[in-house]
Order: structure tokens, then C-alpha cells, then sequence
């Protein structure tokens, strides 16, 4: 069927690419509502740096009229209509267009929708106290099409608490407030009588439990008597929530969530409950009804009169599907172009010259062998969850600034926490690879004796100018990848993810700070790339040989997960005393996944460990950072 084996890697290295343009055209055909909304991509300069940000505004914003002068000549004149206008703005971890669950059904149903990064994060300036979200709010004040009477500010998690700051300072300006993954602060709503208020919030939520809920120990907050004060984080958003009726002014028997209820001078005060935790409410269609309902009840709109769109038709998904189609492809292009390249001559010379250089050891026969086979294994799975929290503390390895875990030298805070644990990791494995090794060393050497063969046979020992060659296409394939982002990006305003995995634009600044972090994720993703192919065996099919090592990667990580989350949706509360970090699990468990296939397949190819290694490296590290908050 093909001509030789370069033109099927060609193939599908083609394939690849076409998934990634058929996941940014579907995304662009849902977040422009078939073409009904234009997507500006702007940035606001100020004292403090730049504001980054995506507008999403709806082209029927203006008109023209024309009348006929006394002299006989037409003059045409361009009006605008004016727009109610939300400011959209994510969490940690988050960039802006993770706001796109809010962005796309509110710019679909008329709205002049402003999404932007905060400082730190996506392309603004770094982490630096500074106006981002009042930039933002000055600069649609002064659009001739925003309806001044109706702009109001939503967000999610950090942004849910930023922007109950910034309304309270702007109650001129801000008429409607909907944090998401955020309780409603009491003093907040008290600082804006003339405001309609709403939150979204989570029945599961880890950083109520974390924050609001306990004391620094991690024990339940108590009242005088003992008794505890909010046995679940339910109990906690009900009392929130009357506080925040009182102080508005509403004195009700009953209060309920998910019911309207009106202050003295006639706003709306909300609390809508789902029952997720922090991170799915942004993932989540009734969030997003929630929001559509909240904004059209708080400017007295009716956004399936005017537009023909009722507030149960949800879209977003569709994106986040198309968003998702894409990463596969971006995954599947890096390992697909990674092969085609080592067809080309100059690369060729790395190819395995002999299938007994990358040969399998034997897989194990009876008890005795099985036993040495596994324990190291499970010792790995076991140490992986059990220094999980420890490690991702940072503290015990590197010198931070007070209570923060980021210094000058390593200014990303939540990459420190992965960073940190992949280094340790890292040896560890090393370590216990040794001394299964030593233990069973006579069934390493498999073509001959000696520690040399045997090491060359583990893809250790490389010529200098194959290694050259091994730096130079690992860097060629992310570089490639990255540059089909960009050029994504700049045609259709979409990136690839999952969630909160994403590949995705940067600003300059992560490239410095990769070439920082890169050796302490090296030193996991170099023993992992070992170890992967190490422990392989001939008498396993293939996809065996790779679902165990990613199942070592990961299964000491999802126990930690289920620990925490199991207890948490059965009774109301985890159990134990954590936040953020479960939370960083989600893209680390879904790399740490792929990372091991991209070890076998390139090892298999090419007999040396180098190439994944690097590679896998420089991929982490960058979707890491593009996604981290950034701190001067």
C-alpha cells in the first residue's frame, strides 16, 4: 500500500495535522457562533505591565443609517447598539480562555464578552500587584457600544475573589457580580447595595473545606461549646449564604439555594449549589445556565426573545470536545513526526542497526521470578503516592521566600510543587532500578557478557554525535509542535486541551524559565525512559509492555485521589486537609501517561534513551509553565 516505510510515517504525520485543523475549525465554528461573533485578541497597557485579553463581540454591534442633505448628496452615518458587556476571569492554573463555558454562551446571546489573564498567567506581565481587572473595566467603560447601566464581572476560583475586590471598589461601574468557586463575601455584598449578586458554588469544594472550614492543623473549625461549625462544605455555603442575605437587607424564615431573592432597593441575590468540586464547575453545562439566567435576570433581558437562544442550549461543549480532538492530535503529531524525522538522512543514523541493541529481557517464569519482577514495581507505585503531599510541599529541597514555594530562581509556584516531586522521583526510581539490577543482574545481559553490552543494550551508551543528533530532534519535534500552536492560534483563536492540560501559546518568558526547570524534570523523565524500557519483557504484547509502566506512573497518584475524593463525595468532607494540590493532579496523571509511550516508541526505534528523554522533558516542562502561575 505505501511505497516504503518514510511515506507511512508521512501519513501519519498527516492524519495527526488534520485532527489538530479539524479540532481548531469546529472550535472556532462554536466560539464564533457560526460566524456571528468576532474574536479580538487585545492587550491594555499599564503601570503595572500588560493585560492580555480575548473580546468576543458579537458583529450586528453596529449599523448605518443614511438621509438625504438639502444639497440632494447622502450622508451615512455608523451607530452602535448598545451591548450589555461581562469581564470573564479564571483561576489559578487558568489562562483565559478557560472561560470559555461563560465567553461563548454569552457572546451567542448578544453580550460583549472581555476575557482576560491576570497578572502572571497566559501573556500578561508577571504575578505584580496591579489594576488588570480595573484595566479591563476602564477600557469597556469607554467602548461606544457597552451599555455602561450593564456591565458586570464573573470569574472562577481566584477570579471569583478578585473580582468581588474590584466591584466593591467600582460600585459606579458594576451593576451585576457572579463568582464561580467562590462564596459571595459578606463585606463585598454589603459594599454593593446597587449591585445584583450571585454565586456559584460546589457542594465539594476542596478550597471551602481547606480554607473556610478548618483551622491551620487541618482540625474542623469549633464554636465555644466544641460542637463543630460546618460538619460538611454544604453546611458551610448555607451559612455563607445567609450571612450574605443579612447583610443585604433580606430576612427570610426559609432560605434555599438556587432561589432569587430581593434586597430593599429591588437587586437580585443568588446562590446557585451543584453538587462538584471546585474544579468541574467550570466544566459543567448547569454552571453555565446558571450564568446565562443570572445575567439576564439581573438587567431584566430576554435573551431567547432577542435572539432565539433559551438558556438551556449549551453549546460550549462542543468546543471543549473539539479542544480535546485537538491535544490528541497535537500528541499523536509529536511521536508521528518524532518517527518521520528519523527516515531523513542526517537523522537516520540513529536508527537501531541491529534489533538486539533495544531487545527485551525474557518475561518472568514461576513464583521466584515474577515476585522480582513486580516487587520493584510496586515499591515505585507505593513511594509515588505516599511522598506525594511531601514532596509537593517543596520546602524540605529548596529554599523559598516565607510561606510561598517560588523564589526568584524558580518563580512558577505550582510548577515547583510537580518539579519538586519529579526530582525526588526521579532518583528514587533510579535507585530502585539499581538494586533490581544487582539482584537480578545475571537476566540483563542478554547478547553477552558484561556491564558494558548491557548498558549499551539499555540504551545508555551513545556516541557523542549521536547524542548531538538526539538533542537536536527532540527540540526539532516539540519546536514543530509549538510552532503548529502558534500558527492554530493565529488563524482560529483556539488551542488544544483538556481541561487544564493544554497546549497552548506563551509568552517569551517561559522559554527563559524551561531552560531553568528542565534539568530537575530531566532527571524523572531520563530514569523513567530507563526504566520503561527496562522493565519491558519479550514474552509481553506490546501494549502490555506499556500499560504497565504507565500504570506505574500513575497508580500511586490515583490512590492518593481516591483517598481524598472517595470520603469527600460520601461524607462532605476529605479526608484530610488539602486543597490545590489534588487539584494539580489532573494534567500530571494524563502526561505521565503519554510520557512512557513516547519511551518505548522512540526506544524502539532507535535504541537509545536520550531522544524520549529530552523530549518528554522539554513537552512537561513547557505545558507547565504555559499553564503555572508566574510570580516576579
Amino acid at each position: 500500500m505505501f511505497k516504503n516505510c518514510k511515506s507511512k510515517k508521512l501519513i501519519f504525520v498527516w492524519i495527526a495535522l488534520i485532527t489538530m485543523l479539524i479540532s481548531s475549525i469546529g472550535a472556532y465554528f462554536i466560539q464564533t457562533n457560526g460566524g456571528k461573533v468576532d474574536v479580538l485578541d487585545l492587550s491594555i497597557e499599564t503601570d503595572s505591565g500588560v493585560v492580555s485579553m480575548l473580546m468576543f463581540r458579537p458583529n450586528n454591534y453596529e449599523y448605518e443609517t443614511s438621509q438625504k442633505n438639502e444639497d440632494g448628496t447622502v450622508s451615512v452615518q455608523t451607530n452602535y447598539r448598545q451591548l450589555p458587556c461581562i469581564i470573564c476571569v479564571h483561576g489559578n492554573l487558568n489562562s483565559r480562555e478557560m472561560q470559555d463555558y461563560a465567553y461563548i454562551e454569552l457572546a451567542r446571546r448578544g453580550c460583549l464578552v472581555i476575557a482576560i489573564d491576570m497578572f502572571g498567567h497566559g501573556h500578561s506581565s508577571p504575578e505584580n500587584p496591579g489594576p488588570d481587572i480595573q484595566a479591563a473595566i476602564d477600557y469597556v467603560s469607554n467602548l461606544s457600544y457597552v451599555d455602561p447601566a450593564k456591565i458586570g464581572l464573573t470569574g472562577h476560583s481566584l477570579g471569583a475573589v478578585q473580582i468581588q475586590t474590584v466591584a466593591a471598589a467600582n460600585p459606579d461601574k458594576i451593576s451585576a457580580v457572579l463568582p464561580v468557586g467562590w462564596s459571595l463575601i459578606p463585606d463585598v455584598a454589603a459594599a454593593l447595595p446597587d449591585a445584583s449578586l450571585g454565586s456559584i458554588v460546589g457542594a465539594y469544594d476542596e478550597f471551602f473545606y481547606y480554607l473556610n472550614m478548618c483551622d491551620s492543623d487541618g482540625n474542623l473549625k469549633t464554636d465555644e461549646s466544641g460542637q463543630i461549625l460546618y460538619p460538611t462544605v454544604e453546611a458551610y455555603n448555607y451559612a455563607n449564604m445567609q450571612q450574605v442575605m443579612n447583610v443585604s437587607g433580606i430576612h427570610e424564615n426559609t432560605i434555599e439555594f438556587n432561589t432569587y431573592y430581593q434586597t430593599p432597593n429591588n437587586k437580585l441575590r443568588i446562590v446557585y449549589q451543584e453538587k462538584k468540586n471546585h474544579p468541574l464547575l467550570v466544566y459543567s453545562e448547569k454552571s453555565s445556565e446558571y450564568m446565562v439566567e443570572f445575567f439576564e435576570n439581573a438587567w431584566n433581558l430576554d435573551f431567547e426573545t432577542t435572539t432565539g437562544i433559551s438558556n438551556n442550549d449549551i453549546i460550549w461543549g462542543w468546543k471543549a470536545f473539539f479542544n480535546t480532538l485537538g491535544l490528541a492530535g497535537f500528541f499523536a503529531f509529536i511521536i508521528a513526526f518524532a518517527l518521520w524525522l528519523l527516515e531523513l538522512p542526517f537523522f537516520s543514523k540513529l536508527k537501531v542497526q541491529s534489533e538486539s541493541v533495544c531487545e527485551d529481557r525474557i518475561k518472568p517464569k514461576g513464583f521466584k521470578e515474577y515476585l522480582i519482577y513486580i516487587i520493584p514495581l510496586a515499591f515505585i507505585v507505593v513511594l509515588s503516592g505516599v511522598l506525594y503531599y511531601p514532596l509537593m510541599r517543596c520546602g524540605l529541597f529548596f529554599e523559598f521566600e516565607g510561606t510561598n514555594s517560588y523564589n526568584t530562581t524558580f518563580p512558577y509556584q505550582y510548577a515547583n510543587y510537580s518539579m519538586t516531586w519529579s526530582f525526588i522521583m526521579g532518583f528514587i526510581s533510579i535507585a530502585v532500578f539499581a538494586v533490581g539490577f544487582i539482584v537480578d543482574r545475571k537476566n540483563y545481559t542478554l547478547q553477552s557478557k558484561g556491564y558494558k553490552n548491557t548498558l549499551k543494550q539499555l540504551g545508555l551508551i551513545i556516541r557523542p554525535s549521536n547524542l548531538l543528533r538526539s538533542i537536536i530532534l527532540a527540540i526539532t519535534v516539540i519546536f514543530s509542535a509549538y510552532i503548529l500552536v502558534y500558527v492554530f492560534d493565529y488563524f482560529f483563536k483556539t488551542d488544544f486541551r483538556f481541561y487544564t492540560l493544554a497546549a497552548k501559546t506563551f509568552s517569551p518568558t517561559v522559554l527563559v524559565y524551561t531552560l531553568v526547570y528542565f534539568i530537575f524534570y530531566f532527571v524523572y523523565y531520563f530514569a523513567n525512559a530507563v526504566t520503561s524500557n527496562a522493565n519491558a519483557r519479550k514474552g509481553f504484547p506490546e501494549w502490555l509492555n506499556i500499560l504497565i509502566m504507565c500504570a506505574v506512573n500513575v497508580l500511586g497518584l490515583l490512590f492518593v485521589l481516591a483517598a481524598y475524593y472517595i470520603p469527600f463525595f460520601m461524607n462532605g468532607i476529605p479526608a484530610f486537609y488539602e486543597s490545590i494540590n489534588p487539584v494539580l493532579l489532573y494534567p500530571f496523571i494524563i502526561l505521565l501517561c503519554i510520557t512512557p509511550i513516547y519511551a518505548r516508541k522512540l526506544y524502539k526505534a532507535t535504541g537509545n534513551i536520550y531522544i524520549p528523554a529530552i523530549l518528554n522533558t522539554l513537552l512537561v516542562t513547557i505545558i507547565t509553565l504555559a499553564s503555572t502561575r508566574y510570580f516576579v
